[in-house]
């Protein structure tokens, strides 16, 4: 009896309150937010594919990709050419340089392909680009890898991350190391400013810290973390539907990321 009322309320919550809303309307593409970096030290690249040819389509097609600064504020969009079964690797770096804009040093992005496949609109269903980020780190020759998360926005820019009434804990399933250095992203794919606790644990489940933060609508907040001196824990308190981050962690000069 009691396991039947938590699916029902599991089952309610979820109706009520969607990890992600669809677009308003049909043939919209979505995309997740991703994080750039551009300094001495970073390179962000992503991954572009011409989906559109795996559904048969043979013509060339276009994608958008669309940058804002850490507080979500709209900076410029880029149009790229895809010909059929294209791949392309994108720079960040390169993309910011030719446009030659005030950006900071790390914000969102996302992709938007120009034209939904018929097959996907008949199917009552979406265009995502949840794809492919990495990262370059110092003087690194290789880049780390980390895939999209959610549908969080839509071509027209409006957000697609449900919020919650109350606030709801996510916890990471990864146990840090003491004394190390680390990174962690979070994102806001809410039409409002959130927000965040990081809550830091030990491996007993004694509380240890809280960090808080603010994030804007469509960016990001970088928290650093290092120097604790035990293993710890994290948990993410907030009203986002799911405040999945991605975490950096770092040994001397080299980098690897990962979702929490």
């Amino acid at each position: 009896m009691i396991q039947n009322i938590k699916k029902f309320k599991k089952i309610f919550i979820n109706k009520i309150f969607p990890l992600t809303k669809k677009p308003k309307n049909i043939g919209l593409s979505t995309s997740d937010l991703f994080l750039w970096r551009v300094d001495e030290n970073w390179e962000t690249f992503f991954n572009i594919i011409n989906i559109n040819s795996l559904f048969g389509d043979t013509k060339e097609n276009f994608v958008k990709v669309v940058l804002f600064n850490e507080y979500g504020i709209f900076l410029f969009e880029k149009v790229i050419t895809l010909k059929e079964y294209d791949n392309q690797l994108i720079s960040i770096k390169k993309i910011f340089s030719n446009a030659k804009v005030d950006h900071g040093v790390y914000g969102t992005f996302s992709i938007f392909h120009s034209k939904t496949p018929p097959q996907i609109i008949k199917s009552d269903s979406f265009l995502a680009e949840r794809g492919y980020v990495s990262y370059k780190y110092s003087k690194s020759i290789l880049r780390s890898y980390v895939h999209g998360n959610l549908d969080a926005i839509d071509e027209n820019l409006a957000p697609l991350s449900g919020s919650m009434l109350f606030a709801r804990t996510y916890k990471l399933q990864y146990l840090f190391n003491k004394g190390g250095k680390y990174q962690i992203s979070i994102f806001n794919p809410t039409s409002v400013r959130k927000k965040i606790e990081i809550h830091i644990s030990d491996e007993s489940k004694n509380l240890l810290d809280i960090r808080s933060l603010e994030i804007y609508s469509k960016g990001v907040n970088l928290l650093s973390l290092e120097d604790i001196p035990v293993d710890y824990f994290i948990s993410i308190k907030s009203k986002q539907a799911m405040a999945r981050p991605i975490v950096f962690s770092f040994q001397n000069k080299s980098m690897d990321v990962f979702h929490g």
